[in-house]
């Protein structure tokens, strides 16, 4: 827990001081963005409002006490809470990640240990080429083709929108893809690691059916890789997927941070930051503890100590 602090401090400091080294500032951009040519009194009258022509220690003290009472600041752009922006994307986000991750897990764990079974014949063959591109198709061009594809081809699903489940289909489509090849892969490895295990040649000798080692005997021991997959995962969805948001127009956290980089909003790049790392570093607390009950020797190793 003390690590996971100095991790949050360390990176809140680091990315409020990169901020300061960008060529341009919040105030050129926000008259730029409005097709306003400032002159340098309005600049510096600018920058003063928004709090830029003072030290940057000061500025990080301000906000961090800011934030330990629970005030991120106002967007530079609309003069909005940033809590408030955060509050109202976060649903988005957050249907899109759990319909993600319910489409991965369900298509992901029988696959792979369907290869897993039919390792290096036909079935196994097949899975392994098909994950193999799935996996090495860029994510906005597996978006593209998605979009081509149902929305322009066959015109079964809206191009952009947010809100309904058939506007939120193509974004999880194009999200599942890449991680179910990938899960599926790190499946069939895990479940072809525990295949070669002793207690399985044990319970076959003994009669077992190969259904009851398979799903009662083999998956759980290799979901512990698994699960320390979906922690990683769950956090970086949840920061948002900025290129599949961006491209399908979806209002979350991802699109919203996207449009804060090209306005150079800080205080609002700067909570985002914050909260990724807030849920970087609890997936990974989560993922540790969760590995800790779900692995034996773990336990047998802490009692022997």
């Amino acid at each position: 827990m003390i690590q996971l602090v100095i991790v949050l401090l360390g990176v809140t400091f680091l990315t409020f001081f990169v901020t300061t080294l960008t060529p341009s500032d919040a105030a050129e951009m926000y008259y730029y963005s409005n097709g306003i040519v400032p002159s340098e009194e309005q600049l510096a009258q600018t920058r003063h409002e928004f709090g830029l022509d003072r030290p940057f220690i000061v500025r990080y003290a301000d906000w961090f006490g800011g934030v330990l009472r629970g005030d991120f600041g106002e967007s530079l752009m609309d003069s909005e809470s940033i809590m408030t922006k955060y509050l109202r994307k976060l649903p988005n986000t957050l249907k899109l990640t759990g319909t993600t991750l319910a489409v991965v897990v369900s298509l992901s764990l029988p696959l792979g240990a369907a290869a897993a079974v039919f390792s290096d014949r036909l079935p196994d063959n097949v899975l392994r080429l098909i994950t193999f591109l799935g996996v090495a198709m860029p994510g906005f061009w597996t978006a593209l083709l998605v979009m081509y594809f149902f929305g322009v081809v066959l015109r079964v699903l809206p191009v952009i929108g947010t809100g309904d489940l058939k506007s939120m289909a193509m974004p999880v489509i194009s999200l599942a893809i890449p991680m179910t090849c990938s899960y599926t892969r790190q499946v069939r490895t895990a479940v072809l690691e525990e295949l070669s295990g002793d207690y399985v040649t044990g319970l076959r000798s003994r009669g077992v059916s190969e259904a009851s080692v398979i799903f009662r005997h083999v998956m759980p021991n290799a979901m512990v890789p698994i699960v320390n997959m979906l922690g990683l995962s769950l956090g970086g969805m949840l920061g948002g997927s900025t290129i599949v948001e961006s491209i399908y127009n979806w209002k979350g956290i991802g699109s919203m941070v996207v449009g804060s980089i090209t306005n150079r909003d800080y205080p609002t790049i700067q909570c985002y930051v914050l909260w990724m790392s807030i849920i970087y570093v609890t997936a990974n607390l989560l993922v540790d503890i969760l590995h800790y009950l779900m692995d034996p020797q773990l336990r047998i190793k802490e009692l022997s100590r």
